[in-house]
């Protein structure tokens, strides 16, 4: 749910900077002391689940789903800030109650967690166990761990990794600058719900056989890289338009 505070733009405050400040000092705190060590072992266990756990013509499509039921978070998310925003049509923050609904929602997340099944009792449709890796000692592990940072095509995922974590400062910051509160809202349930149908459609696509692997990989590259290039040319001109000036863009109901 974290998610739809940032498609606020500067994490719903009246102005970006501090926001943005403050996701680049915990991205450079926690990258050196917590957050890059525990974060590497969540975002491992949940590809590794999504890859894993599907047969091998069906991972597109898993991994699809997976980036579906997170945006799920930022739909509810995104509903609560439109829900205590929508009549403040002028620039600013959100509600302060906003930040406290989404606290609460996220101390259940612990709750959630004893709620999953263990893999051992995962089943594919034709009733077969999901592929569960032979007992291996964590020297071994951080040994392949090694030897997979040596393959030149790992760092390939670098750039849209690293991309896709500081992207947001560049978007926030032009809601957070030129937008209403209550749009800045409404964008925030937009996107996600936007999001779903089209990580599905990706995952499958990817899925699809009468492709090989190679072009595949370049269909969803290019997929990807197009419109994201093009978005950031779009707020570029935008942005040469507004020039210094405060903007407050609205919709009307």
């Amino acid at each position: 749910m974290s998610d739809a505070i940032s498609n606020l733009g500067g994490g719903g405050l009246s102005t970006p900077f501090l926001a943005n400040l403050a996701t680049s000092l915990n991205c450079a705190a926690g990258f050196v002391v917590v957050g890059g060590f525990f974060d590497g072992f969540l975002y491992v266990a949940e590809t590794t689940a999504m890859l894993s756990y599907p047969n091998q013509n069906d991972r597109g499509l898993f991994l699809g789903i997976w980036s579906a039921m997170r945006n799920t978070g930022s739909i509810v998310g995104g509903s609560i800030n439109f829900y205590t925003n929508y009549k403040t049509s002028s620039a600013g923050g959100i509600a302060w109650s906003t930040y406290l609904i989404f606290v609460g929602f996220e101390c259940t997340g612990v709750i959630w967690a004893f709620m999953l099944s263990p893999t051992s009792k995962v089943r594919h449709r034709d009733g077969s166990k999901a592929a569960t890796s032979t007992d291996i000692t964590w020297a071994a592990e951080f040994q392949a761990l090694w030897m997979h940072l040596q393959n030149k095509k790992t760092w390939l995922m670098f750039f849209p990794a690293f991309y896709s974590f500081f992207y947001g400062g560049t978007l926030g910051t032009y809601l957070a600058l030129h937008f209403s509160v209550r749009t800045r809202a409404l964008s925030s349930l937009i996107t996600p719900t936007v999001t779903i149908p089209m990580v599905v459609a990706y995952g499958r696509l990817m899925d699809q056989q009468r492709w090989s692997q190679r072009h595949r990989a370049w269909i969803g590259i290019l997929i990807w890289l197009v419109p994201q290039v093009g978005c950031f040319i779009w707020i570029g001109i935008e942005y040469s338009k507004f020039g210094t000036e405060k903007t407050t863009l609205d919709y009307l109901l």
